[in-house]
């Protein structure tokens, strides 16, 4: 069986944490796990990207990898991107692009996994 399909018709959820000046990013799967942690930095050189974390409070959410990863792919347009979400509510994807002087917004939502047996307080968070 092709390994691409069978992941294709699972849903596989990526946890996303927000802290004080981090975000950890980690899937578990069936035979495998991983985790990526993105920190703050602001004191790049000037031809990289700065990385800005704003966390109201520490905040989680799981959303599914297939959905987040087409958004992924607009990536390529090397334009930033913010991301912002709270706890059962949709995690929102803006990327902005300048193209001849003109500021465009993509924008995607896509919504979280939400556990209904426990429900929580929204906490918003922010990163640019």
């Amino acid at each position: 069986m092709n390994p691409i399909v069978f992941y294709s018709r699972k849903l596989i959820l990526v946890y996303i944490e927000a802290k004080e000046e981090e975000i950890i990013f980690s899937i578990t799967g069936e035979k495998e796990s991983g985790s990526i942690t993105l920190k703050q930095n602001e004191q790049r050189k000037s031809n990289e990207q700065k990385t800005i974390i704003e966390v109201d409070e520490p905040t989680a959410l799981s959303v599914g990898l297939k959905y987040l990863n087409l958004f992924a792919k607009v990536s390529s347009l090397d334009s930033p991107v913010t991301l912002r979400f709270s706890e059962d509510t949709p995690l929102l994807v803006e990327y902005k692009i300048d193209e001849k002087g003109k500021l465009w917004f993509l924008k995607y939502y896509l919504a979280p996994k939400v556990d209904a047996k426990q429900p929580k307080q929204a906490k918003p968070c922010h990163i640019i």
